[in-house]
């Protein structure tokens, strides 16, 4: 039961402020129910019937004619049925017509994938925040795999191409693995060009694809349903993560967003897939059996390609792409150049029974990676035989 005054100002919202029943109870703190016994909805439900019109007679007319043609207009139908003895006006018409005309309702097929199949990337723009006396944009780089939900988020200053391809990098050791396929937007970071179906993909992610073997693949334009999941990922980012959320650098945010994504966002059970239910994320994502693929263990350097115990990653520089060891290394220009020409060097004198691995075990060390105890055990012999001759 509630008091008179309530009632009273139930009654005023609903038919003075024009507040829907929903509104008003949560203004109000009570029941749905309570509001709509309060305004009387029953009397709205017990209408007399409206009155005859004088279009009525023409209406199975109308009816059958916008079945055939559903963006026929209504001035038109005016014409044909005033032929028939229709007397009344073309506003008459237009209502009955707004009423019967079809209307088109697009059809959406749910997407259903295989683990580790399929991942979808995007942006976020988050605002701005003050850098010292300067203001600079955040953005946010999400990538969330479909079939498990599973999240990977970082900001970063700008939406550039290098932190674009840096957020996949870092994906794919936060998972420990790549998935088949990665669905985009039209955005330049991934598409360079477009006509209907020809794609002319970003050639720095075409690189990236090969080293981490997944196949990149655009939605269609003007088509963001098509990769409605990390759209709601980042939804889910705004209301759950970032709403009133406070740091002082880059840094202390990513460590918050990732202790959100591990204490939060993968602990929620998933109810989009019946296999999956009654199981977290996180044990979805860390399941033995899981199928992304694993980090490639080859290192390109200029057509020489051998196995390493030592996983490799890109390292995006300003103008090209250069597959280095896992730890931060920076290779400068000069020393590249300067390995590169000793590298060629080597080639031209290495004789048959030397092998190419050797060759880059004696270069690579340069750039940062610790000598294996082969390389070592070698570097000692050569250093006996010299001494010895």
């Amino acid at each position: 039961m509630i008091t008179p005054e309530i009632r009273v100002q139930i009654r005023r919202y609903f038919y003075a402020e024009h507040w829907k029943i929903g509104t008003i109870a949560q203004a109000l703190n009570v029941h749905p129910d309570t509001v709509r016994r309060a305004i009387e909805v029953e009397r709205f439900q017990h209408a007399e019937p409206l009155r005859p019109s004088i279009v009525d007679p023409y209406l199975p007319f109308v009816r059958e004619m916008l079945e055939q043609h559903p963006h026929l207009r209504a001035t038109l139908l005016y014409q044909m049925i005033r032929d028939r003895g229709y007397s009344g006006s073309v506003e008459q018409l237009r209502r009955a017509v707004a009423r019967l005309r079809p209307q088109p309702h697009e059809a959406f097929l749910r997407l259903q994938v295989f683990r580790a199949e399929q991942a979808q990337v995007d942006w976020a723009c988050f605002g701005s925040v003050m850098v010292g006396r300067a203001r600079r944009q955040l953005s946010c780089f999400v990538m969330t795999l479909s079939w498990s939900r599973a999240l990977y988020l970082e900001f970063f200053f700008d939406q550039t191409t290098e932190n674009f391809l840096r957020g996949h990098v870092r994906a794919f050791q936060d998972w420990s693995g790549a998935p088949r396929v990665i669905l985009y937007d039209n955005l330049k970071s991934a598409v360079l060009e477009r006509r209907g179906n020809q794609i002319h993909f970003n050639p720095r992610l075409l690189e990236l694809a090969g080293h981490y073997h997944f196949a990149p693949r655009p939605c269609q334009v003007r088509a963001g349903n098509q990769k409605g999941r990390v759209e709601r990922a980042i939804r889910y980012v705004r209301d759950s993560f970032w709403a009133g959320r406070v740091f002082t650098t880059l840094a202390e945010c990513n460590r918050q967003a990732l202790a959100w994504r591990d204490e939060v966002a993968h602990l929620y059970f998933s109810i989009h897939n019946a296999e999956q239910q009654d199981h977290t994320i996180m044990y979805v994502r860390t399941k033995p059996n899981r199928l992304l693929i694993r980090h490639s263990e080859k290192v390109v350097a200029h057509g020489l390609v051998e196995h390493f115990k030592q996983l490799w990653q890109p390292v995006i520089s300003k103008r090209r792409s250069i597959l280095l060891p896992c730890r931060n290394v920076t290779i400068e220009d000069e020393l590249w150049a300067e390995l590169r020409a000793e590298c060629e060097d080597r080639l031209d004198s290495i004789s048959a029974t030397e092998k190419k691995s050797d060759l880059l075990n004696a270069i690579i060390p340069r750039v940062g990676s610790e000598p294996t105890d082969r390389e070592q055990g070698t570097a000692t012999a050569t250093s006996n035989t010299k001494s010895g001759a």
